[in-house]
């Protein structure tokens, strides 16, 4: 005991107090991160690397209560993380907010548009600071997905290109991808990926019955 100082007492509100008072420190964010959103580590460390990057990250969690948080994580520590090397700009700087990120999401989950042509809608939201339907719209890249026009185009390129269709039947399967670039062409790169994959996979296999 020291005589020249009186008894400390801490009381226990006290303390609570302070510990509600303290923000979450990164280690417990990263735990909370791997036990909720199930995210790898490399992918958490990026994100709680500064803290208005796990900001953003949270937010878009918020807006997009039915987008997996690894989705979201992808986009960030790729496309955004991508961006901000290239400008310099910081997370705060960006010209697409959290709910801008999670409205372009919400159109490749809607099959609006694909994943490819969502980063380039993307690429121009961080330049323009317009919204991803904007762009959408005044590009018209929204995604073609009915079969039968998916089917016309097939068959065109099938007819068109005999040559091909020849070394198919004679066992050069990898011909397939070729015809694939060819339809996607026709589409300008618009048309569902999967719809082209099964309506081609089809009219291939009816080639082959004759």
């Amino acid at each position: 005991p020291e005589p020249d100082l009186p008894p400390l007492t801490v009381e226990e509100d006290w303390l609570k107090n302070i510990a509600a008072s303290i923000p979450e420190l990164p280690y417990a964010k990263k735990r909370r991160y791997k036990r909720e959103y199930g995210l790898q580590d490399d992918d958490i460390d990026r994100l709680i690397s500064e803290k208005l990057v796990a900001e953003y990250f949270e937010t878009c969690l918020q807006e997009a209560m039915h987008t997996s948080p690894k989705v979201v994580s992808n986009w960030i520590t790729g496309e955004l993380f991508s961006w901000m090397n290239q400008s310099g700009e910081h997370i705060q700087d960006l010209r697409v907010h959290p709910k801008d990120l999670v409205e372009l999401l919400r159109n490749i989950e809607r099959k609006t548009i694909s994943q490819n042509i969502a980063k380039d809608v993307l690429l121009e939201m961080l330049h323009s600071g317009k919204s991803s339907a904007d762009i959408i719209q005044q590009r018209d890249l929204e995604q073609i997905s009915d079969g039968t026009f998916i089917e016309g185009l097939i068959r065109k390129v099938i007819t068109e290109n005999p040559q091909e269709v020849e070394h198919y039947l004679n066992g050069k399967e990898t011909v397939t991808n070729w015809f694939f670039g060819q339809v996607m062409q026709s589409a300008k790169g618009k048309a569902n990926t999967k719809v082209v994959k099964e309506k081609l996979a089809r009219q291939l296999e009816l080639l082959k019955k004759g």
